[in-house]
């Protein structure tokens, strides 16, 4: 083994040499995420269910005249699709992605 192999895989064996490394890594993965906060975004939100209701809206009238006292099930579906895009936030999200890089070229120095 030469002097540069054994230098190379002290390097890359070394465990704080190691934690550095996914540190920095790690800072990185947070800066893509705090930008993300300047994308929009898209929600898809979605429910089924079933209800047991007996109230004057669900009681009918008989063809004699009285009162049908039954309960009813109702089964109900929704769907709802969210489109949204940020307009301004405080500068929450531009100060959240500047804490992040500083975060992240802090890293880098180790």
């Amino acid at each position: 083994m030469s002097i540069t192999e054994a230098v190379q895989n002290a390097v890359d064996q070394h465990p704080e040499i190691s934690a550095s490394r996914n540190s920095r890594l790690s800072a990185d993965e947070d800066v893509k995420f705090a930008r993300g906060g300047y994308y929009p975004t898209v929600d898809l939100v979605a429910g089924y269910g079933r209800q047991r209701s007996d109230n004057t809206n669900t009681r009918g009238f008989n063809p004699d005249g009285t009162r049908n006292h039954n309960k009813e099930t109702l089964n109900y579906t929704q769907s709802e699709l969210r489109l949204r895009q940020m307009l301004f936030d405080g500068f929450n999200t531009s100060n959240e992605v500047a804490r992040t890089e500083a975060r992240c070229s802090s890293a880098a120095s180790w």
